[in-house]
């Protein structure tokens, strides 16, 4: 087994963890869970329950997340919104795992881009050539690139982006904070996993709090704001590898970290898990 031994950090939030860590024990490695993101619900339902209830105004919905579509479905459910006033509005999805997920529950995918990148979403989207006075749906998160639409609306387009959920950092932040700087500063890690730019983010400002932390038991006062704050949570991956599941989050990790080592040709966690096991092959 190509991954025997090599202690792998897995970063995704614990409910979206299991299969990943399962894959990588099956591959002989030592997977270390430690979630840097949590899944929450919206600050407030009101917007998205308003959406619901004015579906049939929408010529499509896009998802780009199995989270959003998870709470788009179950919020539908507790509204009792039937999942038929769907079916005269196209469906966009982003990804092999958001697709798969709308088909579970009956949903059909009018578009999905070859590659599971906002970009490849917006090159390749039918409609790019008369968006003007299009409705469209997007259900998402909090945080992250918001670039569909933005260039949608540039297109003439009208979209209406409403909270299905939040990421944010862990209620046991501070904990995990410590945890991670002792992993990464004694070396105790192989490689840390990135399926998500929120997740670098997220780690770094764990990473730069547990700094904190240790100078505090130390008894220094660290300027949270310092570059030098920066640059020591930076240096505290050298000598472990970055794996990132896609260019996106590829390109955020290298802001932070300068060097990334692995970049998943497929944007999946299974295409993530090849990367790593070519990677150990060499």
């Amino acid at each position: 087994m190509h991954l025997t031994g090599q202690r792998i950090l897995i970063t995704r939030a614990t409910s979206q963890a299991d299969s990943f860590k399962l894959a990588l024990e099956a591959a002989g490695a030592q997977p270390i869970l430690i979630p840097v993101i949590e899944i929450k619900e919206p600050s407030s339902w009101e917007p998205f329950d308003k959406a619901l209830a004015q579906l049939s105004e929408y010529d499509w919905v896009i998802f780009a997340s199995t989270n959003a579509v998870r709470s788009f479905i179950e919020r539908m459910d507790k509204t009792k919104v039937p999942k038929e006033n769907l079916s005269n509005i196209k469906i966009g999805a982003i990804g092999e795992a958001t697709a798969a997920i709308l088909q579970e529950h009956s949903i059909t995918v009018d578009f999905s881009p070859d590659k599971f990148v906002a970009e490849n979403f917006i090159e390749q989207f039918p409609e790019s050539d008369n968006m003007h006075d299009l409705k469209i749906l997007w259900p998402r998160t909090n945080v992250g690139r918001t670039l569909i639409a933005d260039e949608f609306t540039a297109s003439g387009a009208i979209v209406d982006t409403i909270e299905a959920y939040r990421t944010d950092l862990p209620d046991s932040k501070d904990a995990l904070a410590t945890r991670l700087f002792d992993l990464c500063n004694e070396k105790n890690l192989d490689l840390v996993t990135f399926a998500s730019s929120q997740t670098v983010k997220n780690f770094h400002q764990l990473l730069k709090q547990g700094l904190v932390n240790y100078a505090g038991s130390k008894g220094y006062i660290v300027n949270h704001e310092s570059d030098a704050l920066e640059a020591a949570a930076s240096n505290l991956l050298n000598g472990i590898a970055i794996a990132t599941i896609g260019p996106v989050t590829a390109k955020t990790a290298r802001q932070y970290y300068k060097t990334v080592q692995i970049e998943a040709d497929t944007h999946t966690m299974d295409g993530l898990l090849k990367a790593i096991e070519r990677y150990y092959e060499i």
